[in-house]
């Protein structure tokens, strides 16, 4: 009986291997398929030969010009509501060096609220609720140019009181 059980096992494992080998073969076929399918899709060498190179456009390069951010950056300013706003150039026009940064900060009221500062370094924009000193604003404009974009303050109209009702 066991002999049986034997045989059956080993007839068994022999079907199972060939029915693995068959599924294997199955699996490749489509792949193979595939292959010969992607490797028949290339163009033939005449064809790539023949092609007329495309025409491109010509496309006429403007120069960068470096763009001033300063309304963009007095905008910025103004839109906090501050009661003096004050540019500062240097006289000369030329970019703020190290010295004038130093200068500059060593000479403005330590209650400044915002300060600006151009992508071009030629500019200092602030905006401060509290009025400079005038040792201070004396020290500034013996160096650099002050442009005063301070909001217009409309003036108070009082009621009179004494009105006949």
């Amino acid at each position: 009986m066991s002999k049986k059980k034997l045989n059956l096992s080993s007839g068994a494992t022999a079907g199972a291997a060939a029915l693995c080998n068959f599924m294997k073969t199955q699996h490749l076929i489509p792949f193979f398929i595939l292959l010969l399918v992607a490797l028949g899709c290339q163009p033939s060498q005449r064809v790539l030969e023949d092609r007329q190179p495309t025409a491109t456009p010509f496309v006429e390069e403007t120069p960068e010009v470096p763009r001033d951010d300063f309304d963009e950056r007095l905008k910025s300013v103004q839109t906090g509501d501050f009661y003096y706003i004050y540019a500062f150039r240097r006289k000369d026009g030329e970019p703020f060096t190290s010295d004038d940064t130093k200068y500059f900060k060593e000479n403005i009221p330590p209650d400044t609220n915002q300060i600006q500062r151009t992508a071009d370094k030629k500019v200092i924009i602030v905006g401060t609720n509290y009025l400079f000193d005038l040792q201070s604003l004396d020290a500034l404009k013996k160096r650099f140019k002050i442009e005063d974009y301070s909001p217009k303050k409309e003036p108070k109209q009082e009621q009179n009181s004494n009105i006949n009702r």
